[in-house]
């Protein structure tokens, strides 16, 4: 017997009811399977900012470390470029990247530098020569020549080196940690110091 021709009596309608009622049941189950994966899955954003050469991402608790980079980058722009006019602008756009730990001692911290750049009229220029992601300490590290500028005009030149932790909470990447020093960096003294805080 053909199979169209078995279709067709009413037995056979019978037995196609049924296999079609158990292909309907797993693909909904297919369906809600894929569902509840889509509604769990963490979404992750990709981007390219102008200061990176490849893509980066961040997800709702982890950011790459080009991203981390590019962060550092931006925030050692703003700590190592203040004159006595920008100080303001300084305190409002890197509070907002802080992390709880770090908030309260920075925000004083640079309450106390933009007090001293707008009495004595000094201004700071940092221009970054290595910025890298030290795998063994989790932080990028920053380092370039800063010049600081009295208003004589008075010239003092030194090498700075930026140790920063991010976290990414949210989506938003924040610094968690930050370690100022002159010089080339140390790892050795890094990890030392990152010992001695816990």
């Amino acid at each position: 017997m053909k199979l169209t021709d078995y279709l067709q009596t009413r037995e056979g309608a019978l037995k196609e009811n049924r296999y079609s009622r158990i292909a309907i049941l797993v693909m909904a189950m297919t369906v809600c399977v894929l569902a509840i994966g889509l509604a769990a899955k963490d979404t992750t954003v990709v981007m390219v900012p102008p200061t990176l050469e490849e893509g980066s991402t961040v997800s709702a608790t982890a950011a790459s470390r080009e991203t981390q980079v590019a962060w550092g980058m931006y925030l050692t722009s703003l700590l190592g470029n203040v004159t006595p006019r920008s100080a303001p602008f300084l305190k409002q756009n890197l509070t907002r990247h802080l992390s709880s730990r770090l908030y309260t001692s920075v925000t004083e911290s640079v309450d106390r530098q933009i007090k001293d750049i707008q009495q004595e009229q000094i201004s700071l220029s940092f221009t970054p020569t290595v910025a890298r992601f030290d795998d063994e300490l989790q932080k990028v590290v920053i380092t370039g020549e800063l010049v600081i500028r009295g208003l004589r005009g008075q010239e003092k030149r030194e090498l700075r080196t930026y140790e920063l932790g991010f976290v990414t909470r949210n989506y938003n990447v924040m610094l968690n940690s930050m370690r100022i020093t002159q010089g080339q960096f140390d790892a050795r003294a890094a990890r030392e110091a990152m010992e001695g805080e816990s």
